[in-house]
């Protein structure tokens, strides 16, 4: 079983010596083990006791830190915590007895980079304690460790740790996260699997208790009872053994029983069991050059995902059954990692059989050539996050529809989320501006609205229009700002 977290094991041997005038027991020393009594008197001499033995030389363990464990916080979210680490931080010393933990923050941390810092925390309850971090940004443990600052632990849910309140952690259900299986993704937390309630959960023998919501169409507010098996290579596999049951105590004590040795056919109840395992890294909706994306763990923009490996960054679709040139057909992708927000794909082999032709194809990607003719002698795909003001609004004049490719009928040529820029491209048949390049710049979005200003436009290529020296001023977009006029409010329809 994997254990997830641990209480303090505290051992001490003592061994006291005999208190006979003649005989001398042996003692203990650094919680060694006792030494031999020592040997009767030889005849002639009853007074005689023999020596005593050597005391052992045996040492204390250290105790365990009392709080490691895997925990979720009130704030949400999870921390793990080791004899050796509080989440992300070093642990350098810890007390059971004073219950406080100096650590140190690790390198590449935004505000404490290698600083340390003071945690003290409270006694562990039904499964919960509070801790409170008294001191921090120190540059020695021993600044931290003996700081003036102190806790109040009287009523720690409303303050006490430095004018807020402490933080609360509650030991975590194992499993823990974002899975996603053939069929959907889940999301568990310590309270909900999936939009069902979590009455109970026991990490020792993987077992919880779940109340569905009280619109469930088919099990309201009735009870259910999961069993499941051991993360391994990062997934897990579950099985509902019991459901619509009136009580929590009904659901418990069912007898019904599951089988782990048959999880992938029919060791649940004559079906299979659930199989749980990290999302795809590439879940998410993504804009090409050409089209929108979206992607997730059972579905790479209309085609089904068969399987997927993070580690090795590749994934086995399936066309649907309308796809008009490879209907029902396998295909093998790769991708590269995320990085600044984008990531390239390619379709290494399309058009097999089956998943293991897909799979087991010998045609590679070359990723030293995105952008050039590394698939198969043509460009990679980038896909980035979408135009952050995608959608079909309202301005006092017009309807504008606007995606990651074109802006009311303009093509996007590039654009950027962080600095609200786009460069667009009218089409050949404008009657002013035919093949003519703009730069755009907007406002964030605020209650289904937003303002842009056109700041140049009509010129000849896209770097000139993005390097113009022209800007807006957003300070009053309803009157200026824009060239000498007001900015262009959009509206959600």
């Amino acid at each position: 079983m994997l254990r997830r977290f641990s209480t303090i094991s505290l051992f001490a041997l003592v061994v006291a010596g005999c208190d006979s005038t003649d005989e001398t027991g042996g003692t203990t020393t650094d919680g060694g083990a006792a030494g031999d009594a020592g040997s009767a008197g030889t005849a002639g001499q009853p007074d005689a006791g023999g020596s005593g033995g050597t005391g052992g030389t045996g040492s204390t363990e250290p105790a365990a830190l009392e709080v490691a464990g895997f925990w979720e916080s009130n704030w949400g979210g999870v921390t793990t915590i080791t004899e050796e680490e509080w989440g992300s931080s070093k642990v350098h010393e810890k007390d059971n007895d004073e219950n406080f933990v100096i650590l140190q923050s690790p390198p590449d941390d935004p505000y404490t980079p290698d600083q340390f810092a003071k945690y003290v925390w409270t006694e562990i309850e039904d499964g919960s304690f509070w801790y409170c971090t008294v001191d921090f940004g120190k540059e020695t443990k021993e600044e931290a460790k003996n700081t003036a600052k102190e806790a109040d632990d009287s009523d720690p849910a409303n303050g006490g740790c430095e004018g807020f309140a402490w933080t609360r952690l509650f030991t975590a259900v194992e499993v823990y996260g974002e899975w996603s299986s053939k069929w959907s993704d889940e999301t568990i937390v310590t309270a909900d699997w999936n939009g069902n309630a979590i009455v109970e959960f026991d990490n020792e023998t993987n077992a919880a208790i779940m109340q569905s919501p009280a619109d469930d169409p088919y099990t309201a507010n009735q009870f259910s009872k999961l069993v499941w098996t051991e993360i391994e290579d990062g997934s897990f596999w579950y099985c509902t053994v019991e459901f619509g049951k009136d009580t929590a105590d009904e659901a418990k004590n069912s007898t019904n029983v599951a089988d782990d040795g048959d999880l992938a056919t029919a060791g649940c109840g004559g079906f299979p069991w659930t199989q749980l395992s990290p999302p795809i890294e590439v879940a998410g909706s993504w804009s090409s050059p050409w089209n929108d994306e979206a992607i997730s763990s059972q579905s790479w923009n209309g085609s089904a995902v068969i399987e997927y490996d993070n580690a090795t960054n590749a994934a086995i679709t399936q066309s649907p059954a309308d796809d008009p040139y490879t209907a029902n057909k396998f295909s093998k992708l790769l991708w590269t990692e995320i990085a600044d927000g984008s990531f390239w794909y390619c379709t290494v082999d399309f058009g097999l059989d089956t998943a293991d032709e897909a799979k087991n194809t010998e045609k590679t990607a070359d990723e030293t050539k995105l952008a050039t003719d590394g698939c198969g002698g043509f460009p990679w795909t980038q896909l980035s996050p979408p135009i952050e003001v995608t959608g079909s609004w309202s301005s006092p004049w017009s309807d504008e529809d606007i995606s990651s490719q074109s802006w009311n009928g303009n093509a996007v040529i590039e654009y950027d989320n962080a600095t609200n820029v786009a460069i667009t491209q009218s089409p050949a048949d404008d009657p002013y501006t035919a093949n003519k390049f703009s730069k755009i710049v907007w406002t964030e979005i605020a209650s289904d609205a937003f303002w842009y200003c056109t700041v140049d436009f009509g010129k000849d290529t896209a770097d000139e229009a993005k390097n113009t020296v022209n800007v807006a001023d957003d300070s009053d977009p309803a009157n200026s700002g824009c060239g000498g006029f007001s900015w262009t409010e959009l509206t959600a329809k």
